[in-house]
């Protein structure tokens, strides 16, 4: 055979010279070699150690009828309805809310949790989140535009309205005060 040829070859094919030689790939036993050792009713199983069939064969190492049993086992346990995922389903079964039980048509299962409102979400939109940052800034605005009028208007209202300052206030004050305590003093 030349390097460039491609040779297919089936998966059960002989690779080498020795595969040909081995036991396995020899020509088939008759049929009465492949039953089971202990019943001779059904075929035996390849691998078993005891050549029994998997309902005869009571060797706990062996590793093929110990993948079937195992197999058997999960098959009895899901018609049964045993099986981790079927109680986990038949709970949550139990627990489904009667339709028109809440307003709220989140709610399926009792201890359900619906997100009614969620911050990141709406901060995710930016149409949403541009137009309260819009309305904020609005809001603020007018909040110090009107802090302004009214500190404005508290100047202006305590201001006396014969135009004096608060230094001739403070002198006018102050001389009331002296005149007062000389007449209780005389």
């Amino acid at each position: 055979m030349e390097p460039d040829e491609m040779v297919v070859t089936s998966p059960d094919a002989p690779k080498s010279k020795e595969d040909i030689s081995s036991p396995e790939m020899q020509a088939p036993q008759s049929s009465a070699a492949n039953k089971c050792a202990l019943c001779s009713k059904r075929f035996a199983v390849k691998e078993c150690s005891l050549t029994a069939c998997t309902q005869c064969c009571t060797d706990e190492s062996c590793e093929r009828h110990k993948r079937l049993r195992e197999q058997a086992l999960w098959k009895e346990r899901v018609i049964a309805g045993t099986t981790m995922i079927q109680t986990h389903a038949r709970e949550k079964r139990s627990k489904l809310l009667k339709p028109g039980r809440f307003r709220e048509p989140g709610f399926v299962y009792q201890g359900d949790t619906v997100v009614i409102w969620s911050l990141r979400e709406y901060m995710r939109n930016p149409k949403w989140r541009d137009d309260a940052l819009r309305k904020s800034n609005r809001r603020k605005a007018r909040a110090t535009d009107g802090m302004a009028t009214e500190e404005l208007a508290k100047k202006l209202s305590s201001r006396p309205a014969d135009g004096r300052n608060r230094q001739q206030r403070f002198r006018q004050f102050m001389e009331e005060k002296y005149k007062a305590s000389l007449e209780k003093s005389s």
